[in-house]
């Protein structure tokens, strides 16, 4: 390995507070003929990479964007499949097509739903929720308590991915995305992503 590696990231504060500059100084230590170790934070990741994907110069390394679909992988990405076996990294295929295996994780968390107990009491709203109907039900419930009910968070961007998630849960179907190339009107209509959205344009009207 030898040159200058480009890595596009989506941690712009380690980029800021110089971590990056220390992982470029140890992992010289383990390949001495690497010149420079690029790094390109974008806060807005998927903005900053998507187009530079559509014209093919986009660095070294990367995160596989959740709009690429499986099938497109080879079109971005090289296989590691002789880089990794199954035991050595946890979700060895989440990022598979074909039986080649084009990304690793990065790392694991547990996402979850944080609420003020106190709130929802004093609203009368039973926990856990179970339904749609029930989550406006207790929307409404604690907005007439002078409560703000729902915290999106649309300045951070990120936490919006749940949104991108949820047709998953919704169409029940793990191919939901790759059906999406398919569809005339993926974000309209009676469709998995148009439920979506329309879930999270309720929530905020």
């Amino acid at each position: 390995m030898k040159g200058t590696i480009t890595y596009y990231t989506n941690r712009t504060d380690l980029v800021q507070n110089g971590t990056f500059d220390r992982y470029e100084k140890e992992f010289k230590k383990l390949y001495p003929n690497v010149e420079k170790v690029k790094v390109i934070g974008f806060a807005d990741y998927q903005g900053g990479l998507r187009p530079r994907m559509n014209t093919g110069d986009y660095g070294d390394i990367v995160l596989i964007l959740p709009s690429v679909p499986s099938q497109q992988y080879a079109n971005f990405y090289e296989p590691l499949n002789g880089m990794y076996k199954p035991d050595d990294v946890y979700f060895y295929d989440t990022w598979a097509d074909k039986d080649k295996v084009y990304g690793i994780s990065m790392g694991n968390s547990v996402e979850g739903l944080v609420y003020n107990k106190k709130v929802l009491a004093d609203a009368g709203v039973s926990v856990p929720i179970k339904t749609v109907t029930e989550f406006f039900e207790a929307c409404k419930k604690i907005k007439a308590k002078g409560k703000i009910p729902f915290y999106v968070n649309f300045g951070a961007q990120w936490p919006l991915q749940q949104y991108d998630k949820y047709p998953l849960v919704i169409a029940g179907d793990a191919n939901v995305y790759e059906d999406m190339l398919n569809q005339d009107k993926a974000f309209s209509g009676d469709t998995a992503y148009h439920k979506s959205l329309a879930f999270l344009k309720k929530v905020i009207t």
